[in-house]
């Protein structure tokens, strides 16, 4: 198996021929109720409707849903929010886990379809009781086979092709953050502190943060296009652990040039972005741009993410899955 640039193997047909190996991609709960606003029903959203347009064979299944028609031949997607998982492991179906919640919760370590997803490596390994040694599939991506833990950024909702043109909104004050702003706890994860330096930071320019959560695609490009300037800050455990949200890659896509405080951010996109640890400085830094080179900008970074969208991170799922689930066929990547 090659261990570097296996993303930048995924075209459509790629993705169909690994996902068609299973009968069905089965999306299980985040429907509705409690957690239908929760920010991974938007990921579930997307992954359906990239299935969808794909025609691959899927299903979005409330977790309420009594005797499922899952068999040993699905792939199913769960969340820890989710209830009743234990339908899903009964049915034999392989499965990928977001966040650990069956390893954790539901306790079989050994259930031999499972697939971990996480954002980062170093989450999941501090869960397991062993050091997890992976393989680079590319800048941003990690798999573990011994312990099969994937971990690899979001990526944008849109198709390579159906990036926007750059949006350069010189005359609006209004600058939109689309996403969640929250207190954690735990190493900082939250962004509180750093949505308010955002706040301040603007202000300095005459310029007002508008906060929305909750935007179905559309309403999120629209803002986003509409929006002064698009940045993608994150609190100060997600600049630790080099974590980029998929709102980095969205705002590309949907026209927007990157300003983000994650040390990755600048190297993934070769410097060619707005980067400052210092919220005020990045802020400083974005006004500064003339419109020629905001837009320079933007086609530089759509060009560079291109084999970073929801469609791509689907392929790669299903490509784990093939490395340990012979149910799955023996897809060649």
């Amino acid at each position: 198996m090659p261990q570097t640039n296996i993303r930048y193997h995924y075209s459509e047909k790629s993705c169909q021929d690994a996902a068609r190996a299973f009968r069905r991609i089965v999306f299980w709960g985040l429907t509705g109720g409690v957690n239908g606003t929760h920010t991974h029903r938007h990921v579930f959203r997307a992954y359906f409707d990239t299935c969808r347009a794909f025609d691959i064979e899927t299903a979005w299944l409330s977790d309420q849903t009594q005797d499922p028609d899952l068999s040993p031949d699905d792939l199913v997607f769960v969340h820890g929010l989710s209830a009743n998982l234990d339908q899903v492991l009964k049915s034999g179906a392989a499965i990928v886990d977001f966040h650990n919640w069956i390893l954790k919760d539901l306790g079989d370590p050994n259930y031999e379809a499972l697939l971990t997803y996480e954002r980062r490596l170093s989450e999941a390994d501090g869960r397991l009781p062993k050091k997890t040694k992976a393989e680079k599939w590319d800048l941003l991506t990690l798999y573990d086979p011994e312990r099969r833990i994937l971990s690899q950024p979001w990526g944008s909702d849109l198709l390579g092709r159906d990036f926007k043109e750059p949006a350069l909104n010189t005359e609006t004050r209004k600058v939109f953050w689309i996403g969640n702003w929250w207190h954690s706890d735990a190493e900082d994860w939250g962004n509180l502190k750093e949505i308010a330096a955002l706040r301040d930071a603007l202000a300095k320019h005459g310029l007002q943060l508008v906060l929305f959560n909750n935007c179905d695609r559309a309403q999120n490009a629209l803002f986003v296009r509409e929006s002064r300037l698009g940045p993608s800050i994150a609190g100060a455990g997600q600049v630790k652990e080099n974590h980029l949200a998929c709102r980095f890659f969205k705002n590309i896509s949907y026209g927007q040039f990157a300003l983000s405080n994650v040390p990755m951010a600048e190297k993934f996109l070769e410097s060619n972005l707005v980067y400052s640890p210092d919220i005020h400085d990045l802020i400083d830094k974005a006004m500064a741009l003339s419109p020629k080179e905001a837009k320079e900008m933007v086609l530089f970074q759509q060009e560079k993410i291109k084999p970073f969208t929801i469609a791509a991170h689907l392929y790669l799922l299903f490509l784990a899955v093939h490395t340990f689930c012979p149910r799955g066929g023996t897809h060649d990547i």
